[in-house]
């Protein structure tokens, strides 16, 4: 299981190396520059998060509230209020700990957060067919596709998913108490409506990685 910390451009340095690192593996042209990163993180309405596995740095995940240009881009300017839009960017997994199912983790931390900012749905462009597939299988709608996206030679899907029909998971709290006898007992404390109809999400099999400004990638390399 993953532990996850906020991210935001006061430890940036701190993660900087590592993820600018992860960025190589991609092409030139579609990789994030150091100061995109720290424009979004600067912004009070980004939601990152950094994912570590013990000690050890797993990846991470970044997005934020929408922009009226992109909007505009995007034609979605008939989807409802921009505040509550958000804009997934990058979700990227260390290619060492690819294939464990942490993009899955990730990608659940991004909507438990976005849900709890307030943010109504999630918007992306999404690479055929892996990206595609996790997306939509959570019932996201194709908005349109766009061609020879960033001149990568392939196509992406814009994709729309309303949160609000995206259910996680409830932790289960455990407490603990001592009976007289000085053993120790432990009871599980279910909360009264434990929300479990989340769609089980496939395994990713790739690197998602959206590029920021007013165009974003989704780049695949074995998750």
């Amino acid at each position: 299981m993953l532990s996850f910390e906020d991210l935001g451009a006061e430890n940036w340095s701190k993660y900087s190396g590592l993820i600018l690192q992860s960025e190589l593996v991609y092409p030139e042209t579609i990789r994030s520059a150091p100061e995109d990163f720290i424009e979004i993180l600067s912004e009070g309405d980004r939601i990152a998060k950094v994912a570590f596995t013990g000690s050890e740095y797993v990846g991470n995940v970044i997005g934020y509230c929408i922009t009226p240009e992109e909007m505009k881009a995007y034609g979605l300017e008939g989807e409802g209020d921009r505040s509550k839009i958000a804009y997934i960017i990058n979700i990227v997994v260390a290619p060492q700990h690819q294939g464990k199912g942490f993009g899955t983790e990730l990608l659940r931390e991004f909507i438990k957060a976005a849900k709890a900012r307030g943010y109504e749905k999630l918007v992306g462009h999404f690479r055929q067919p892996n990206s595609l597939n996790l997306i939509k299988r959570l019932g996201a709608k194709e908005k349109g596709v766009f061609r020879n996206w960033e001149n990568t030679g392939e196509d992406y899907t814009l994709c729309f998913l309303d949160l609000q029909s995206v259910r996680v998971p409830v932790p289960v709290q455990v407490s603990v108490s001592a009976p007289v006898s000085g053993s120790l007992s432990a009871s599980l404390s279910m909360p009264d409506a434990l929300d479990t109809s989340m769609p089980e999400l496939p395994e990713l099999g790739g690197n998602y990685h959206l590029n920021e400004t007013l165009h974003a990638n989704i780049k695949q390399d074995g998750q």
